[in-house]
């Protein structure tokens, strides 16, 4: 059995299936996240400007990371967009947790409030954050109801993906080299590898026609979700969310973006003969190398 998506990598001496002792049985939506900037701290701390890239040093430092777990998200997305394989797809990765007090907030609706969960570190949502989520998902009650299960992990794939960019004296600058999407902080690649990657799930798994769209009516895909989407606590700030950070007044990451790229893939448009040359022609060529 394939551990997943065709249009993948499997980095080298890594094994996707450890963790097939707990499986999935549905998935019913694919969540995207940023990894932490720490990655990319370290991986410029280590990096000589020799050896490759600054993105390419990015990349190896996350990929290591991830693939030294036992059990991490499904994917890493680089930087150039290629797509790394790092759980097989049948394993429930612990990509996303919802304490209980926190899952209580969302349906009691106290999340919407500040008010904070009783065990957890975490401040309350800021209304900048909670008005965000609300404009984005206007038919919804709360991220808990983005999804039909208790745990979002159970029926959910996830991508991992670094930030093109670090922050230096209280600004963000993008890596040297790295040219990101219209005033996000994430590559044109990475943004057309979720679509890549997104369509290719949706097809596996039977989703319906037209998942790409709300069936609700509203500007989103429940289908494709952000960490954030599904958990603000611990995913936001003052300014709104930030993993990967489209919920805020400035956007950091573009989903109309994606969904857009995903319906060119679907019809079969000179859209996605552009995405699939962009990306290598759908399958990732050449390991990264060490």
């Amino acid at each position: 059995m394939p551990p997943g998506s065709p249009h993948a990598r499997t980095p080298p001496g890594h094994d996707p299936r450890r963790g097939l002792d707990r499986l999935r049985e549905v998935t019913s939506c694919y969540i995207v996240h940023q990894t932490g900037s720490g990655i990319v701290a370290r991986a410029l701390a280590d990096w000589d400007g020799i050896r490759g890239s600054a993105a390419e040093a990015v990349d190896r430092k996350a990929l290591g990371y991830y693939t030294a777990r036992r059990i991490s998200a499904h994917y890493y997305i680089g930087l150039d967009g290629r797509i790394w394989t790092l759980t097989h797809e049948a394993v429930e990765a612990p990509h996303v947790g919802v304490s209980k007090a926190e899952r209580r907030a969302y349906l009691s609706g106290s999340w919407a409030l500040g008010e904070r969960p009783i065990g957890r570190g975490f401040r309350g949502i800021s209304p900048a954050a909670v008005g965000a989520w609300r404009a984005a998902w206007p038919r919804y009650r709360s991220p808990q109801h983005l999804f039909p299960s208790v745990r979002v992990s159970e029926c959910s794939i996830g991508s991992e993906m670094a930030p093109a960019g670090y922050h230096e004296r209280g600004r963000w600058r993008p890596l040297p080299g790295v040219v990101t999407w219209l005033g996000t902080r994430h590559t044109l690649r990475q943004h057309l590898a979720v679509a890549l990657l997104a369509t290719d799930i949706a097809r596996r798994y039977d989703w319906p026609l037209g998942w790409q769209h709300d069936p609700l009516g509203g500007p989103r895909s429940p289908y494709l979700l952000g960490h954030e989407d599904v958990d603000l606590f611990g995913r936001a700030n003052l300014g709104g969310g930030w993993d990967p950070g489209a919920l805020r007044a400035s956007p950091r990451w573009d989903w109309d973006l994606v969904r857009g790229a995903a319906s060119g893939i679907l019809q079969g448009t000179r859209l996605a003969k552009f995405i699939l040359d962009a990306l290598g022609g759908g399958r990732q060529n050449g390991p990264l190398t060490s």
